[in-house]
Protein backbone atom coordinates (compact mmCIF):
# COMPACT_ATOMS: atom_id res chain seq x y z
CA UNK A 1 0.00 0.00 0.00
CA UNK A 2 1.37 3.58 -0.82
CA UNK A 3 2.18 5.79 2.02
CA UNK A 4 1.61 9.06 -0.20
CA UNK A 5 -2.31 9.64 -0.75
CA UNK A 6 -4.87 12.44 -0.42
CA UNK A 7 -3.87 12.53 3.47
CA UNK A 8 -0.42 12.96 3.22
CA UNK A 9 0.96 16.84 2.02
CA UNK A 10 4.86 17.16 1.49
CA UNK A 11 6.37 20.23 2.60
CA UNK A 12 9.55 22.19 1.92
CA UNK A 13 10.63 23.71 5.07
CA UNK A 14 13.49 26.65 4.80
CA UNK A 15 16.13 27.53 7.31
CA UNK A 16 15.72 29.46 10.13
CA UNK A 17 19.09 30.24 9.96
CA UNK A 18 22.16 29.46 7.48
CA UNK A 19 25.94 30.24 7.45
CA UNK A 20 27.89 27.95 5.73
CA UNK A 21 30.58 26.23 6.80
CA UNK A 22 29.03 26.71 9.71
CA UNK A 23 25.41 25.68 10.95
CA UNK A 24 21.90 25.33 10.11
CA UNK A 25 18.87 25.55 12.13
CA UNK A 26 15.33 24.21 11.14
CA UNK A 27 12.15 24.77 12.71
CA UNK A 28 8.87 22.76 11.86
CA UNK A 29 5.90 24.83 13.59
CA UNK A 30 2.33 23.84 14.05
CA UNK A 31 0.14 23.97 16.82
CA UNK A 32 -1.74 20.83 16.19
CA UNK A 33 0.36 19.23 13.52
CA UNK A 34 1.75 15.55 12.45
CA UNK A 35 4.68 15.01 10.82
CA UNK A 36 5.87 11.36 9.54
CA UNK A 37 9.34 10.42 10.07
CA UNK A 38 10.80 10.20 6.60
CA UNK A 39 12.65 13.72 6.88
CA UNK A 40 14.89 14.29 4.38
CA UNK A 41 17.98 17.20 3.78
CA UNK A 42 18.09 17.98 0.15
CA UNK A 43 20.74 20.22 -1.34
CA UNK A 44 23.82 20.03 0.80
CA UNK A 45 26.81 20.59 -1.41
CA UNK A 46 30.47 21.67 -1.77
CA UNK A 47 31.60 24.68 -3.57
CA UNK A 48 35.24 25.92 -5.04
CA UNK A 49 36.63 29.00 -4.66
CA UNK A 50 37.97 29.50 -7.30
CA UNK A 51 36.39 27.48 -9.67
CA UNK A 52 38.66 24.78 -11.25
CA UNK A 53 39.18 21.39 -13.19
CA UNK A 54 36.77 18.63 -11.94
CA UNK A 55 37.92 17.46 -8.29
CA UNK A 56 37.10 13.96 -6.63
CA UNK A 57 35.76 13.31 -3.32
CA UNK A 58 35.62 11.24 -0.21
CA UNK A 59 35.12 7.83 -1.60
CA UNK A 60 32.96 7.02 1.49
CA UNK A 61 31.63 10.75 2.21
CA UNK A 62 31.06 12.13 -1.33
CA UNK A 63 29.68 15.45 -0.95
CA UNK A 64 28.37 14.54 2.83
CA UNK A 65 30.02 17.50 4.46
CA UNK A 66 28.03 17.13 7.98
CA UNK A 67 30.19 17.27 11.18
CA UNK A 68 27.29 16.74 13.93
CA UNK A 69 23.24 16.40 13.43
CA UNK A 70 20.83 17.01 16.46
CA UNK A 71 17.22 16.38 16.73
CA UNK A 72 15.58 19.27 19.52
CA UNK A 73 12.06 19.78 21.14
CA UNK A 74 12.75 23.47 21.80
CA UNK A 75 15.67 23.09 24.40
CA UNK A 76 15.39 19.29 25.17
CA UNK A 77 17.27 17.07 23.18
CA UNK A 78 15.80 13.85 21.74
CA UNK A 79 18.29 12.63 19.58
CA UNK A 80 21.84 13.26 18.18
CA UNK A 81 25.03 12.12 15.99
CA UNK A 82 28.14 13.89 16.84
CA UNK A 83 30.47 12.16 14.72
CA UNK A 84 28.16 12.42 11.59
CA UNK A 85 31.04 12.18 9.04
CA UNK A 86 32.27 9.04 10.66
CA UNK A 87 29.30 7.13 10.89
CA UNK A 88 28.66 8.07 7.50
CA UNK A 89 31.81 6.26 5.75
CA UNK A 90 30.91 3.04 7.95
CA UNK A 91 27.55 3.18 6.90
CA UNK A 92 28.81 3.29 3.36
CA UNK A 93 31.27 0.24 3.99
CA UNK A 94 28.42 -1.41 5.58
CA UNK A 95 26.04 -1.46 2.69
CA UNK A 96 26.02 -3.70 -0.27
CA UNK A 97 27.88 -3.07 -3.40
CA UNK A 98 24.97 -3.01 -5.63
CA UNK A 99 23.26 -0.28 -3.54
CA UNK A 100 26.46 1.30 -3.52
CA UNK A 101 26.92 0.86 -7.15
CA UNK A 102 23.56 2.10 -8.23
CA UNK A 103 21.66 4.39 -5.68
CA UNK A 104 24.34 5.88 -3.61
CA UNK A 105 26.33 8.23 -6.11
CA UNK A 106 23.03 9.63 -7.44
CA UNK A 107 21.47 10.24 -4.11
CA UNK A 108 24.82 10.95 -1.96
CA UNK A 109 27.72 11.17 -4.86
CA UNK A 110 29.68 8.29 -2.67
CA UNK A 111 31.77 6.47 -4.79
CA UNK A 112 32.20 3.41 -2.90
CA UNK A 113 31.63 0.47 -5.17
CA UNK A 114 33.94 -2.17 -7.58
CA UNK A 115 33.78 -4.12 -10.22
CA UNK A 116 35.94 -7.08 -10.91
CA UNK A 117 37.54 -8.08 -14.29
CA UNK A 118 40.06 -10.45 -15.55
CA UNK A 119 41.15 -13.01 -17.99
CA UNK A 120 39.54 -16.49 -17.56
CA UNK A 121 41.85 -19.27 -17.71
CA UNK A 122 40.31 -21.89 -19.79
CA UNK A 123 41.88 -25.11 -18.41
CA UNK A 124 41.12 -24.61 -14.78
CA UNK A 125 37.78 -22.41 -15.64
CA UNK A 126 39.31 -20.12 -13.07
CA UNK A 127 40.29 -15.87 -13.44
CA UNK A 128 44.31 -15.80 -13.70
CA UNK A 129 45.07 -14.48 -10.69
CA UNK A 130 47.52 -12.17 -12.02
CA UNK A 131 45.04 -10.73 -14.86
CA UNK A 132 42.50 -9.90 -12.19
CA UNK A 133 41.72 -6.10 -11.60
CA UNK A 134 39.32 -4.51 -9.09
CA UNK A 135 37.92 -1.17 -10.33
CA UNK A 136 36.76 1.64 -8.54
CA UNK A 137 33.13 3.57 -9.45
CA UNK A 138 34.89 6.69 -11.23
CA UNK A 139 33.04 9.42 -9.77
CA UNK A 140 33.36 14.13 -9.95
CA UNK A 141 32.39 16.65 -8.05
CA UNK A 142 30.81 18.18 -11.24
CA UNK A 143 29.38 21.83 -11.28
CA UNK A 144 28.74 24.38 -13.94
CA UNK A 145 30.47 23.46 -16.95
CA UNK A 146 32.08 20.27 -15.82
CA UNK A 147 33.90 22.23 -12.74
CA UNK A 148 33.46 22.64 -9.48
CA UNK A 149 32.27 26.18 -8.85
CA UNK A 150 29.32 28.40 -7.64
CA UNK A 151 26.81 25.83 -8.11
CA UNK A 152 28.60 23.29 -6.70
CA UNK A 153 27.10 19.19 -6.08
CA UNK A 154 24.31 18.72 -4.65
CA UNK A 155 23.29 15.75 -2.50
CA UNK A 156 20.15 14.15 -0.64
CA UNK A 157 20.26 11.94 2.66
CA UNK A 158 17.45 10.70 5.12
CA UNK A 159 17.39 12.54 8.50
CA UNK A 160 16.43 8.19 9.35
CA UNK A 161 20.34 7.05 8.83
CA UNK A 162 21.45 9.16 11.35
CA UNK A 163 18.85 9.81 14.07
CA UNK A 164 17.12 6.58 15.25
CA UNK A 165 14.20 8.16 16.97
CA UNK A 166 13.30 8.90 13.83
CA UNK A 167 13.60 5.48 12.50
CA UNK A 168 11.66 4.18 15.51
CA UNK A 169 8.43 6.56 15.56
CA UNK A 170 6.62 6.65 12.62
CA UNK A 171 5.12 10.26 13.09
CA UNK A 172 5.67 13.31 15.78
CA UNK A 173 2.86 14.69 16.96
CA UNK A 174 3.45 18.88 17.75
CA UNK A 175 0.88 18.60 20.44
CA UNK A 176 3.92 16.61 22.30
CA UNK A 177 6.57 17.90 20.42
CA UNK A 178 5.75 21.74 20.24
CA UNK A 179 8.59 22.93 19.28
CA UNK A 180 10.88 20.72 16.52
CA UNK A 181 13.96 21.88 15.58
CA UNK A 182 16.58 20.36 13.59
CA UNK A 183 20.40 21.82 13.69
CA UNK A 184 23.19 20.77 11.52
CA UNK A 185 26.77 22.08 11.85
CA UNK A 186 29.12 21.87 8.84
CA UNK A 187 32.04 21.26 8.61
CA UNK A 188 35.22 23.78 8.26
CA UNK A 189 36.58 24.61 5.11
CA UNK A 190 39.58 23.17 6.63
CA UNK A 191 37.59 20.24 7.67
CA UNK A 192 36.77 19.86 4.16
CA UNK A 193 40.31 20.07 2.42
CA UNK A 194 41.31 17.51 5.13
CA UNK A 195 38.47 15.16 5.15
CA UNK A 196 35.97 15.17 2.15
CA UNK A 197 38.02 16.63 -1.26
CA UNK A 198 40.74 15.26 -2.40
CA UNK A 199 41.58 17.93 -4.05
CA UNK A 200 43.75 20.50 -1.61
CA UNK A 201 44.90 22.79 -4.31
CA UNK A 202 41.26 25.45 -3.96
CA UNK A 203 39.72 26.72 -0.73
CA UNK A 204 35.93 24.52 0.32
CA UNK A 205 32.85 25.28 1.43
CA UNK A 206 29.14 24.45 2.52
CA UNK A 207 26.56 25.86 0.02
CA UNK A 208 23.85 27.38 1.64
CA UNK A 209 19.86 27.42 0.45
CA UNK A 210 19.44 23.43 1.73
CA UNK A 211 16.27 22.33 3.05
CA UNK A 212 14.30 19.69 4.97
CA UNK A 213 11.72 18.09 3.38
CA UNK A 214 8.68 16.40 5.26
CA UNK A 215 5.46 14.56 5.26
CA UNK A 216 2.64 16.11 7.29
CA UNK A 217 -0.49 14.37 7.57
CA UNK A 218 -3.80 16.51 6.47
CA UNK A 219 -6.42 17.58 8.96
CA UNK A 220 -9.06 14.33 9.50
CA UNK A 221 -10.32 11.52 11.80
CA UNK A 222 -6.75 9.53 10.98
CA UNK A 223 -4.74 12.31 11.97
CA UNK A 224 -6.72 12.78 15.32
CA UNK A 225 -6.22 9.18 15.99
CA UNK A 226 -2.76 9.29 15.51
CA UNK A 227 -2.13 11.99 18.13
CA UNK A 228 -4.57 10.39 20.45
CA UNK A 229 -2.87 7.12 20.19
CA UNK A 230 0.81 8.00 20.46
CA UNK A 231 2.61 6.77 23.33
CA UNK A 232 6.18 7.75 22.98
CA UNK A 233 8.75 5.64 21.09
CA UNK A 234 11.52 3.10 22.39
CA UNK A 235 14.49 3.49 20.47
CA UNK A 236 18.38 2.41 20.08
CA UNK A 237 20.38 5.87 20.18
CA UNK A 238 23.87 6.32 18.69
CA UNK A 239 25.74 7.82 21.45
CA UNK A 240 29.30 8.27 20.88
CA UNK A 241 32.59 8.34 22.88
CA UNK A 242 36.22 7.98 22.31
CA UNK A 243 39.73 7.32 24.16
CA UNK A 244 43.16 7.68 22.95
CA UNK A 245 46.08 5.79 22.10
CA UNK A 246 49.27 7.32 22.06
CA UNK A 247 52.04 7.09 19.42
CA UNK A 248 54.79 5.24 19.40
CA UNK A 249 58.15 6.77 19.74
CA UNK A 250 62.13 6.69 19.98
CA UNK A 251 62.28 3.30 18.23
CA UNK A 252 65.75 2.30 17.01
CA UNK A 253 66.09 1.49 13.23
CA UNK A 254 64.42 -1.76 12.19
CA UNK A 255 62.44 -2.02 15.15
CA UNK A 256 59.60 -3.56 15.76
CA UNK A 257 57.97 -2.65 19.43
CA UNK A 258 54.70 -4.01 20.98
CA UNK A 259 52.43 -1.31 22.63
CA UNK A 260 49.66 -2.50 25.36
CA UNK A 261 47.09 0.36 26.97
CA UNK A 262 43.66 0.18 28.91
CA UNK A 263 41.57 2.37 28.06
CA UNK A 264 38.62 3.15 30.63
CA UNK A 265 35.53 4.29 28.86
CA UNK A 266 33.02 6.48 30.91
CA UNK A 267 30.77 7.35 28.16
CA UNK A 268 28.33 4.15 28.68
CA UNK A 269 28.21 3.49 32.39
CA UNK A 270 24.62 3.11 33.80
CA UNK A 271 23.58 2.50 30.29
CA UNK A 272 21.96 -0.71 28.36
CA UNK A 273 24.03 -1.16 25.16
CA UNK A 274 23.65 -3.23 21.78
CA UNK A 275 26.12 -3.33 19.47
CA UNK A 276 29.43 -1.22 19.93
CA UNK A 277 31.18 -0.35 16.95
CA UNK A 278 34.83 0.58 17.30
CA UNK A 279 36.58 2.72 14.72
CA UNK A 280 40.57 3.49 14.70
CA UNK A 281 40.64 7.02 13.30
CA UNK A 282 44.31 8.38 12.78
CA UNK A 283 45.43 11.69 13.77
CA UNK A 284 48.73 12.34 11.73
CA UNK A 285 47.23 13.93 8.60
CA UNK A 286 50.61 12.99 6.84
CA UNK A 287 49.38 9.60 6.40
CA UNK A 288 46.29 10.27 4.49
CA UNK A 289 47.33 13.35 2.23
CA UNK A 290 49.83 13.14 -0.28
CA UNK A 291 51.05 16.30 -1.88
CA UNK A 292 48.21 17.70 -2.69
CA UNK A 293 45.43 14.56 -2.54
CA UNK A 294 43.86 12.93 0.19
CA UNK A 295 44.60 9.24 0.45
CA UNK A 296 41.22 6.65 -0.04
CA UNK A 297 38.96 7.51 2.75
CA UNK A 298 41.10 9.86 4.83
CA UNK A 299 40.87 10.22 8.56
CA UNK A 300 37.17 9.35 8.30
CA UNK A 301 37.74 5.11 8.05
CA UNK A 302 39.49 2.18 10.81
CA UNK A 303 43.26 2.08 10.45
CA UNK A 304 44.81 -0.99 10.21
CA UNK A 305 47.33 -1.29 12.46
CA UNK A 306 50.16 -4.11 12.90
CA UNK A 307 49.81 -7.22 14.99
CA UNK A 308 46.36 -5.39 16.34
CA UNK A 309 44.40 -7.13 19.17
CA UNK A 310 41.17 -5.59 21.14
CA UNK A 311 39.42 -6.79 24.17
CA UNK A 312 36.53 -5.70 25.51
CA UNK A 313 35.57 -5.77 29.18
CA UNK A 314 32.07 -5.01 30.55
CA UNK A 315 31.62 -4.77 34.15
CA UNK A 316 34.89 -6.77 34.79
CA UNK A 317 34.02 -10.04 32.19
CA UNK A 318 35.49 -10.31 28.73
CA UNK A 319 32.77 -10.07 25.85
CA UNK A 320 35.17 -11.44 23.22
CA UNK A 321 35.96 -14.84 24.07
CA UNK A 322 39.37 -16.59 24.18
CA UNK A 323 41.97 -14.00 23.79
CA UNK A 324 39.92 -11.33 22.05
CA UNK A 325 40.24 -9.94 18.28
CA UNK A 326 43.70 -10.90 17.37
CA UNK A 327 43.42 -11.30 13.73
CA UNK A 328 42.01 -9.24 10.87
CA UNK A 329 39.76 -11.40 8.92
CA UNK A 330 38.33 -12.75 12.39
CA UNK A 331 37.37 -9.01 13.29
CA UNK A 332 35.70 -8.55 9.93
CA UNK A 333 33.58 -11.75 10.46
CA UNK A 334 32.50 -10.67 13.79
CA UNK A 335 31.21 -7.64 12.10
CA UNK A 336 29.25 -8.69 9.22
CA UNK A 337 28.01 -11.26 11.90
CA UNK A 338 26.70 -7.98 13.80
CA UNK A 339 25.88 -5.36 11.05
CA UNK A 340 25.52 -6.93 8.49
CA UNK A 341 27.36 -6.95 4.60
CA UNK A 342 30.24 -4.58 4.02
CA UNK A 343 31.54 -3.42 0.70
CA UNK A 344 35.32 -4.01 0.81
CA UNK A 345 38.00 -4.68 -1.52
CA UNK A 346 39.78 -8.19 -0.48
CA UNK A 347 42.95 -7.72 1.35
CA UNK A 348 42.09 -3.72 2.60
CA UNK A 349 41.81 -4.72 6.16
CA UNK A 350 45.74 -5.61 6.07
CA UNK A 351 48.48 -2.98 6.29
CA UNK A 352 49.88 -4.33 2.93
CA UNK A 353 49.10 -7.30 0.47
CA UNK A 354 51.54 -8.08 -2.02
CA UNK A 355 50.94 -6.73 -5.37
CA UNK A 356 48.10 -5.05 -4.10
CA UNK A 357 48.93 -2.19 -6.71
CA UNK A 358 48.75 -4.33 -9.77
CA UNK A 359 45.11 -5.04 -9.52
CA UNK A 360 43.74 -1.70 -8.00
CA UNK A 361 42.47 0.66 -10.36
CA UNK A 362 40.02 4.21 -10.47
CA UNK A 363 38.10 2.85 -13.60
CA UNK A 364 39.79 5.19 -16.11
CA UNK A 365 42.66 2.64 -16.80
CA UNK A 366 45.88 4.85 -17.07
CA UNK A 367 48.01 5.63 -14.15
CA UNK A 368 47.87 9.09 -14.28
CA UNK A 369 43.98 8.69 -13.10
CA UNK A 370 45.29 5.99 -10.56
CA UNK A 371 47.40 8.36 -8.82
CA UNK A 372 45.08 10.93 -9.07
CA UNK A 373 42.25 9.07 -7.40
CA UNK A 374 44.62 7.63 -5.64
CA UNK A 375 42.60 4.37 -4.88
CA UNK A 376 45.53 1.95 -3.49
CA UNK A 377 45.16 4.22 -0.54
CA UNK A 378 42.24 2.22 1.03
CA UNK A 379 44.50 -0.11 1.88
CA UNK A 380 45.05 -0.57 5.70
CA UNK A 381 41.38 1.86 5.62
CA UNK A 382 39.05 -1.04 6.62
CA UNK A 383 39.56 -2.36 9.92
CA UNK A 384 36.47 -1.88 11.45
CA UNK A 385 35.76 -3.80 14.96
CA UNK A 386 32.68 -4.33 16.68
CA UNK A 387 31.56 -6.40 20.01
CA UNK A 388 27.89 -7.25 21.05
CA UNK A 389 26.88 -6.06 24.28
CA UNK A 390 23.69 -6.81 25.06
CA UNK A 391 23.20 -5.54 28.72
CA UNK A 392 23.63 -2.68 30.69
CA UNK A 393 26.97 -1.56 31.28
CA UNK A 394 28.83 -0.05 34.62
CA UNK A 395 32.58 -0.39 33.30
CA UNK A 396 33.27 -0.25 29.89
CA UNK A 397 37.49 -1.02 29.77
CA UNK A 398 38.93 -1.67 26.11
CA UNK A 399 42.47 -3.80 26.12
CA UNK A 400 43.87 -2.57 22.59
CA UNK A 401 47.17 -3.44 21.70
CA UNK A 402 49.32 -3.34 18.37
CA UNK A 403 52.77 -3.12 17.29
CA UNK A 404 55.04 0.06 16.03
CA UNK A 405 57.55 -0.32 13.26
CA UNK A 406 60.22 1.95 12.61
CA UNK A 407 60.14 4.23 10.24
CA UNK A 408 56.09 3.98 9.67
CA UNK A 409 54.01 7.00 10.85
CA UNK A 410 51.11 4.85 9.47
CA UNK A 411 51.61 2.56 12.37
CA UNK A 412 53.49 4.67 15.18
CA UNK A 413 50.72 7.66 15.04
CA UNK A 414 48.62 8.05 17.77
CA UNK A 415 45.01 6.73 17.31
CA UNK A 416 41.60 8.14 18.39
CA UNK A 417 39.62 4.93 19.26
CA UNK A 418 35.96 6.13 18.25
CA UNK A 419 32.98 4.18 19.81
CA UNK A 420 29.45 3.81 18.61
CA UNK A 421 27.30 2.53 20.68
CA UNK A 422 23.58 1.90 20.43
CA UNK A 423 21.47 2.59 23.83
CA UNK A 424 18.35 2.07 25.28
CA UNK A 425 16.32 4.84 25.40
CA UNK A 426 12.71 5.48 25.74
CA UNK A 427 9.94 8.59 25.30
CA UNK A 428 7.44 7.81 27.45
CA UNK A 429 4.65 10.56 27.10
CA UNK A 430 1.82 11.12 30.09
CA UNK A 431 -2.34 11.75 29.54
CA UNK A 432 -1.49 15.26 29.54
CA UNK A 433 1.06 14.94 26.55
CA UNK A 434 3.66 15.93 28.84
CA UNK A 435 7.03 13.25 28.40
CA UNK A 436 10.10 12.08 29.56
CA UNK A 437 13.29 11.12 27.81
CA UNK A 438 14.93 8.18 29.78
CA UNK A 439 17.75 5.52 29.47
CA UNK A 440 16.10 1.95 29.87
Amino acid sequence: MSLYNANIRTRIIDPQFDRKSFKTEYRLDGVNSVYLSNMRLINMGIISNPVGNPSFCNPLLGVFCIKSIQLFDGNKMLDQQLEASIYKAFQTYNTTNDENMSVEPFLTRTTHAYTCSGIQDVQTNKPKLGDIQVQQLYGELVGTNGQLGPEGTKAWFSLKEFLPFLSSSLYLPTKVYKNLRIVINWKSPAELGLEVVVDQIRNYETMTESSIVVDEVNEGPGKDAMVKNYKGVVFKAIERDSARVEAITGLAADEVRAQSTSLLVNGFNNKSVERLLIVQTPTESATWIDGNALLGGANQISVAQHKSTIQVRVNGANRIPRDGFTRKNQRLAALTDSYGPCTIVPSTNYIEVIDMAQFLSDGQGTQADVDQRNVQGLKAQFDYMCCEVRGPVQELVINYGRSGVAGNANLNQALTINLFGEVNKAVAVANDGSYVIQYL
